[in-house]
């Protein structure tokens, strides 16, 4: 929750070892954060890192406690806890992973797109085998560099940066079969993504979302902060579609909680009413 504090006082860092660095001077061993926790006994090492990230959480609590109160969004940091609570997120549909969402997959020639669908797919039943994440079995460059360089012996695979000896012992054989069973394979279709949420939305709605997001980054810029701190997509959609003409029933929308009905009430009406 103190990550919500952060961003709510625009904080532009909110991972735990750049605030403690930044506000204690601590700087911590980042490297332990990949290490296998699962096994005993723990290195002293792990043990300290572990200290280290719970030690100052309540000097930290304090610290944004005044914050948000001297900048004057302590009300709005309860508003933004409240909805956290009363959100049931047991309903909510996890994302599902894709090979399309790898960052460096622009580096994979498209003649090459089906054997790293495939590494991705064999390492996602591998992981779930295993019980472990994904990257704990063989990280994403590895993948990338397998299906850019297509290698056909096992000596090939030593030169490739980032897989272990261990690894080659344990996964060579199937890395290698898998690779040549996708070499000549054609490359899957790319998904479509629409990144606009107002895609199937009538044209009155779509000019109130625009005008809606035109708003919220004007806003997020004065205060500050993430444009999601303010709003997020979801909520300026279901205004948008609302069209609601008075504070009442913009109070219908859901995720609008007290403290922004009553801050961002009256311009989110008059910035829609042309559009109405």
């Amino acid at each position: 929750m103190t990550r919500n504090w952060q961003r709510i006082l625009g904080w532009q860092q909110v991972g735990l070892a750049a605030i403690l660095e930044h506000q204690f001077e601590i700087v911590s061993d980042k490297r332990m954060q990949r290490t296998n926790w699962g096994k005993r006994p723990l290195m002293p090492q792990q043990i300290a890192y572990a200290q280290m990230d719970t030690h100052y959480l309540l000097a930290l609590r304090s610290l944004l406690m005044e914050q948000l109160q001297a900048r004057g969004r302590w009300e709005e940091a309860q508003d933004a806890f409240a909805h956290l609570v009363s959100t049931d997120y047991t309903q909510r549909i996890p994302e599902e992973r894709s090979f399309w969402h790898m960052k460096s997959i622009r580096a994979v020639p498209r003649e090459r797109m089906a054997i790293l669908a495939a590494l991705w797919q064999w390492r996602e039943e591998e992981a779930r085998r295993q019980n472990r994440p994904p990257f704990k079995v063989i990280n994403d460059a590895v993948l990338v560099e397998l299906a850019q360089t297509t290698p056909k012996e096992t000596k090939q695979l030593s030169t490739i940066h980032g897989l272990s000896d261990l690894q080659i012992d344990r996964y060579g054989r199937v890395l290698l079969q898998t690779v040549s069973d996708n070499l000549n394979r054609p490359a899957p279709q790319p998904p479509e993504f629409d990144q606009r949420p107002d895609a199937e939305l009538e044209k009155p709605a779509i000019l109130r979302f625009d005008i809606l997001r035109k708003w919220r980054s004007e806003k997020a810029h004065q205060r500050n902060v993430a444009p999601d701190i303010v709003l997020t997509n979801s909520t300026l959609l279901a205004i948008a579609q609302r069209n609601p003409a008075t504070v009442a029933e913009l109070s219908l929308v859901a995720d609008l909680g007290p403290w922004k009905l009553k801050t961002y009430g009256p311009e989110i009406l008059d910035a829609i009413l042309p559009y109405r």
